[in-house]
Formats: C-alpha cells, structure tokens, sequence
C-alpha cells in the first residue's frame, strides 16, 4: 500500500512538471508566470510576502526553476527510500509556500505524505511482526495519516 501512496504521489507532481513544459516550454521558467500569480493572490495568507516574491523577478525565477526540477525529478522517491524523505519534505514545502502565497488547498494531500514512512519501527522483541514487514499489509500508522487527510478536506 505504501509503494502505490508513493507512486501516485510521484505520478501526480510528474504530470503537474510535464504538463507545464508540454503546455508553455521552458518558457514557464522565465519566472514571469509564477510573477503573474503572485501578484494576483490576494486572497494568500500571506499576500505582502506574495507581493515581495511577485516584485523579484529573479526570485521567480529561482522557484520557477525548482518547482520544474522537483516535478520532473521526484520519481527518486520511487528509486531510493532515503531520497523519499527529501522528495516528501520538498512537496511539503511547496504545499505551504502556494498555500502562504496563492492559497491553493493541498492540505489533504500533503498530509497524505505521512503514509509514504514507516513512522514507528518495528521494536527489536516484535522484528517480523510489523505491519510494514508483510506485503501489502497497511501499517497501523498508516491510519493517522488518512484520518488526518479526510479532516483537513
């Protein structure tokens, strides 16, 4: 259950990459259309950091060509299990960087991230009788992060 959590995770910013360059090229990062966005978020929580960002076109820029490069790049969460808490940790930070600026709500799945780890690990009395340790078993910690999504939508 965890690989698919991952998987569709990954699936979701790669399309999200994807259809950036499919639709505008490399020119989506020029920064002029994160500035264009910026400047219309008013309704952000926090529009005058929005405002600052919008003002610095080589800030945009910078988080245009991140945003490009984690898209298209986050399938290492799939190859490497210790990339999958740098690839989670980055979405995260998108998600509260459009939210505090643009406001977008991705709550829900940002806190989906959480069924991505193995939260508790298996205590060395118990080693094999973690729900981890059994193929297409749902961790029990699983759970929090699925409650926490369906209370956050």
């Amino acid at each position: 259950a965890r690989q698919v959590v991952v998987l569709v995770s990954c699936f979701t910013f790669f399309i999200g990459g994807v259809s950036k360059l499919k639709e505008s090229g490399l020119k989506w990062m020029d920064g002029k259309t994160m500035q264009f966005h910026l400047f219309r978020a008013q309704v952000a929580w926090l529009p005058s950091f929005a405002k600052f960002l919008a003002q610095h076109l080589w800030i945009c820029k910078l988080l245009s060509l991140w945003t490009i490069t984690y898209e298209t790049t986050c399938y290492a969460a799939l190859i490497s299990v210790p990339l999958r808490l740098a690839v989670f940790l980055q979405a995260v930070m998108l998600h509260i960087g459009i939210a505090a600026t643009m406001k977008p709500k991705f709550w829900p799945q940002a806190w989906c991230y959480t069924l991505c780890f193995d939260i508790i690990p298996p205590s060395a009395e118990g080693a094999g009788d973690h729900p981890g340790d059994h193929p297409g078993a749902l961790p029990e910690t699983s759970w929090g992060g699925w409650v926490l999504a369906m209370a956050t939508w």
